[in-house]
């Protein structure tokens, strides 16, 4: 796995914009600047973000039935895509800050 690329199915966190600090998930690769980005709430699948990969950073996660649906069907829906960040958001390592 190229750990420069970015995968269908991917979590990533926007670094800057408005929505810096946010969570998405990878919906399409444009090219190799360019990615679409979704949540499936505020950013759904049919007005996916265009993103320029420099401003977003890898969560180390792929959502594995988002990538599924992307695969067979160009196409996910919004629940799948919610679905996908909330197993991201249960299953990431707690950081704990020296002195908490």
């Amino acid at each position: 796995m190229d750990e420069t690329a970015y995968h269908l199915g991917e979590v990533v966190c926007a670094l800057k914009g408005k929505d810096a600090g946010n969570h998405y998930i990878v919906v399409s690769i444009l090219d190799v600047h360019f990615v679409r980005v979704a949540d499936g709430d505020g950013r759904r699948f049919q007005t996916a973000k265009k993103k320029n990969i420099r401003h977003l950073r890898k969560m180390g996660y792929i959502a594995s039935e988002v990538k599924k649906s992307l695969e067979q069907t160009d196409s996910v829906t919004n629940a799948k895509i919610r679905h996908g960040l909330i197993q991201y958001c249960r299953e990431k390592p707690v950081i704990i800050k020296e002195g908490e």
